[in-house]
């Protein structure tokens, strides 16, 4: 069984208080939590619905930025101080396969 965690913080030092970092040498530190799998989304756009137009003519969704700073955690063991970060979104953008 998988605990699936859709977090959002509103910012990655934020993102990596809460969640905890692994120092890699030579390398910027990375996120990590023993026993997760953690897949780092930073800023999610949405999609407005609106059809725009570029300068040749080629129509495109509008996209808009959603506030945050985004990470999806896969566990195999409850995380409970993750819960005030879950969105617990209904159908989320981005899933474990």
């Amino acid at each position: 069984m998988y605990y699936d965690y859709y977090l959002k913080f509103t910012d990655e030092a934020q993102a990596a208080s809460v969640i905890g970092t692994k120092e890699i040498p030579n390398e910027s530190p990375i996120l990590y939590r023993d026993g997760c799998d953690i897949s780092v989304i930073d800023v999610m756009v949405a999609n407005t619905g609106h059809i725009l137009t570029d300068e040749d003519g080629t129509q495109y969704y509008e996209n808009i930025p959603i506030p945050g700073y985004h990470v999806n955690i896969r566990s195999t063991v409850e995380q409970p101080d993750l819960a005030a970060y879950d969105t617990a979104p209904t159908t989320p953008m981005r899933v474990w396969a």
